[in-house]
């Protein structure tokens, strides 16, 4: 008898053990396809919306609107806000720039995909924000300029300087830099090196965003230029 309920209970054990496996591998199936659905979702999101980004914001003017815009005397300004925009596109750094996200941390800038959210500043220069990256470009340059030994970057780059946002051609030794710390720092070392080199850069509008904890690009004040107060 004790045999018998012993077998018994062993049987049901094993039944209880078969079952609880089993619903556990349905489970985790269930939770990687969940996951692999959630991830597929957020790269079409993010892949549409780069696409709407370009198509509504970065798409160069027709004619027909710069005739409107000529008769209500704004095509002067427009003129200029598009520059700037396309000036700022071909702007890059190189591969291995850090980029602050909105998390605090850093990424290298190649490593940056499309829906990633990069920390910002607002125009006050102190309270901080975040902007979600819309797109990453990638080209290839023969040179750049490497600014105090830490920042590689384009000619055609802006940083944020105690002046404003200046382009890095026009900076020289007197001129400070703003970092993530708000504090500024003086330029000691202007380098000029003539080598090809990977450059990448973030499509995330007219913000501006943190790189090696330095303050790139611009921000639109309300006459529609680059500016910085």
């Amino acid at each position: 008898m004790k045999e018998v309920i012993i077998g018994l209970f062993n049987g049901l054990f094993g039944i209880a053990l078969g079952y609880c496996i089993s619903h556990y591998l349905a489970v985790k199936r269930e939770k990687r396809k969940r996951l692999y659905e959630e991830k597929k979702k957020h790269k079409e999101d993010a892949e549409r919306e780069s696409k709407e980004f370009r198509n509504n914001f970065l798409q160069p003017l027709n004619t027909k609107q710069l005739v409107i815009n000529q008769q209500t005397g704004e095509l002067e300004e427009i003129e200029k806000r598009i520059s700037e925009i396309s000036n700022c596109a071909f702007a890059c750094f190189l591969k291995g720039s850090q980029v602050l996200m909105s998390n605090g941390t850093s990424k290298s800038i190649e490593d940056i995909v499309t829906g990633d959210i990069v920390k910002t500043i607002q125009m006050d220069l102190e309270n901080f924000d975040s902007c979600k990256v819309h797109d990453v470009t990638c080209s290839i340059v023969d040179s750049y300029v490497l600014i105090n030994k830490k920042l590689k970057l384009t000619a055609s780059e802006m940083l944020c300087t105690s002046k404003g946002f200046t382009r890095v051609s026009e900076l020289s030794i007197l001129d400070s830099i703003f970092k993530s710390d708000r504090s500024f720092e003086k330029i000691d070392c202007i380098e000029h090196i003539s080598e090809r080199a990977d450059v990448y850069n973030l499509i995330i509008g007219v913000e501006s965003f943190f790189v090696n904890n330095y303050l790139v690009g611009g921000m639109l004040g309300k006459n529609g230029i680059i500016q910085h107060r």
